[in-house]
């Protein structure tokens, strides 16, 4: 069985409050119905719904995975995210105790995408990154994921909201949300009139989100998307040349773009690039993080991300 999953594991069971697992996880959810595991389990969840099952000892969360491209990290407990493809071969976790960040790490295709922190005790005995996530999710979990019967009992959540904390305020980003909506028309000249560098990181941050959602291939020109991406590329070509005329603020976005592909985006040719290319491409796009957040390790090779020189 290949496995296609995404999630996060809990070193508590909230199967008697979930109040605070909402609270963890930062949005509120609502109970749809009971399921086994082996449903809870499928590969990727659809957007809307996370399906849980509780150890003894610990919470076990499947999820859709733009629900995992960031860490969950809480007071006095443990939780690991991850995000496991056999498939396409990439691998990525991040491991938190006390509300503290421990480690991270992304691997696609054997490489390192991505990674900070000290190594953990389980990835000294193992040097597959899908192992380490297996033995990492054992540990949190409290009971190894092999060993969980396929009709044991699980839950699946409706999510109610996902665009703020429980307890906390809308923020004045949500109500602002029409500055960056970039699915109509943005010239590059509102960009420079109107747009701080700050808003510069978060438009770009909402872009790429909405590009791994969509898998949208972000490298290829506006003109080889499907139509209906077509304004969206657009933009995203507009803002990315717009940042590449500030020097300072081009290195900002190039330094935190894994393998430096930032000058890369928007400037491909459909008929220029093979199947095992895009799959690539589309690997490197969705191990994009948002660029406040993302440290990566820049290699010098030249590979086909450099396809421009």
């Amino acid at each position: 069985m290949s496995f296609n999953i995404s999630g996060v594991v809990i070193n508590k069971s909230f199967e008697d409050n979930k109040e605070e697992l909402s609270k963890v996880l930062g949005f509120n959810i609502d109970f749809e119905k009971e399921i086994d595991f082996v449903t809870a389990s499928e590969n990727w969840k659809e957007e809307g719904i996370i399906d849980v099952y509780f150890s003894e000892k610990g919470t076990l969360i499947f999820a859709n995975y733009d629900l995992c491209l960031e860490g969950y990290s809480y007071p006095q407990i443990n939780i690991l995210t991850f995000a496991l493809s056999e498939a396409s071969m990439t691998f990525s976790f991040e491991y938190s105790e006390n509300d503290n960040i421990i480690r991270s790490k992304m691997d696609v295709n054997g490489e390192i995408i991505d990674e900070n922190g000290e190594k953990l005790q389980v990835e000294n005995e193992n040097d597959d990154i899908s192992e380490v996530i297996w033995k990492q999710i054992e540990t949190v979990l409290g009971k190894p994921f092999l060993n969980i019967e396929l009709e044991e009992k699980a839950f699946r959540f409706l999510i109610k909201n996902n665009s703020f904390t429980v307890n906390q305020p809308i923020k004045d980003e949500v109500k602002e949300f029409d500055k960056f909506d970039f699915l109509v028309p943005i010239s590059r000249e509102k960009l420079k009139s109107e747009y701080s560098q700050n808003d510069f990181k978060e438009l770009f941050d909402k872009m790429i989100k909405y590009a791994q959602q969509n898998t949208i291939n972000i490298f290829l020109q506006p003109n080889f998307q499907e139509q209906k991406h077509y304004v969206f590329m657009k933009n995203f070509v507009a803002l990315k040349e717009t940042i590449s005329e500030d020097s300072g603020l081009f290195s900002f976005f190039n330094s935190k773009i894994i393998l430096n592909a930032f000058q890369a985006f928007g400037k491909a040719n459909r008929t220029h690039i093979d199947s095992k290319t895009n799959t690539e491409m589309m690997q490197m796009i969705m191990a994009i993080k948002p660029v406040n957040q993302s440290k990566v390790i820049i290699k010098n090779s030249k590979k086909w991300w450099q396809f421009w020189k």
